[in-house]
């Protein structure tokens, strides 16, 4: 197995499963991002795919309008330095320590999101500051 060191967590050896998943969130001026805790109610069922939380909620606001997506409990957003002062650039990445008490199913479809969620907030981010065109 091949262990490499996280950009994002120093401290932590971890397996880096996804080349999707590693890529970079950049958002453009004028594209803001708000990171809210899901208020749960134990009346409703939604915040659960099986057994897996989603526990935030993603909400990227743009001057075309604003899209709200769900982020599952494995998965850390974090904000990295960036060499340009005007964009903001995040990460998205497993969280190890709840990631390793995790079951193998559940673990499964954590893997499965990281490259997905990341593929979904970089298109989120650009749709907030373009239309979409045919080319």
């Amino acid at each position: 197995m091949l262990v490499k060191k996280s950009p994002v967590f120093n401290q932590f050896s971890i397996r880096l499963f996804s080349f999707v998943g590693r890529r970079p969130i950049v958002l453009e001026p004028g594209v803001t991002l708000s990171l809210q805790a899901i208020q749960r109610d134990p009346k409703i069922r939604d915040y659960t795919h099986k057994t897996t939380p989603f526990m935030q909620q993603i909400a990227i606001e743009g001057p075309l309008g604003r899209q709200e997506f769900k982020l599952a409990d494995g998965l850390l957003l974090s904000k990295i330095d960036s060499k340009e002062p005007e964009n903001s650039t995040f990460v998205i990445s497993v969280d190890q320590p709840k990631f390793s008490h995790y079951n193998r199913y559940q673990q499964k479809f954590i893997k499965s999101m990281w490259g997905l969620t990341a593929t979904l907030l970089s298109n989120m981010a650009l749709g907030g500051k373009e239309s979409y065109c045919i080319a």
